[in-house]
């Protein structure tokens, strides 16, 4: 699986490092809204490929509630993939994973991880700094991102 994902990288000639540990790749990128850091986990044990994505900016700490608020509504939107923040180190990030067991990895299995992830975090990444250094609050962010009635989803 690793050596798939590495031949795709290689494609788009993205310039890629292997990770400390083994089947771990990282990668930097910019998008239209912001740069991220990218991993790659293969865990060939469990037939499993995990990607993230890193916002790249810290939550400062008294906006830390309104994020979880914020990645918590939009979490429960999503069919996909889900956002999350480590606390201690405040970063946002988005992961995605699929289980391969009986699947063949191919590019556009690779290509549909990698790229909605990516996607996904640039597209949302100015509404997160918008709530991290603005006076939006998580439920006008929501509503920004989300327009349309979720009534169904939440019930």
């Amino acid at each position: 699986m690793l050596s798939k994902i590495k031949d795709f990288l290689s494609s788009r000639n993205w310039i890629f490092a292997d990770g400390k540990n083994t089947g771990v790749i990282t990668f930097a990128l910019g998008g239209n809204n912001g740069s991220y850091q990218c991993v790659v986990d293969v865990r060939e044990d469990f037939d499993t490929f995990l990607f993230v994505t890193f916002n790249g900016n810290g939550c400062p700490n008294e906006k830390i509630p309104m994020m979880l608020d914020l990645i918590n509504r939009l979490n429960i939107y999503l069919s996909y993939g889900n956002f999350e923040i480590d606390i201690q180190s405040r970063q946002i990030k988005f992961r995605t994973s699929i289980i391969l067991k009986g699947f063949e990895l191919n590019d556009e299995i690779i290509a549909e991880v990698i790229d909605r992830n990516i996607w996904l975090m640039d597209f949302t990444s100015p509404h997160f700094m918008k709530l991290m250094y603005g006076n939006t609050g998580s439920l006008e962010i929501y509503n920004e991102l989300i327009p349309s009635s979720t009534q169904e989803i939440e019930q």
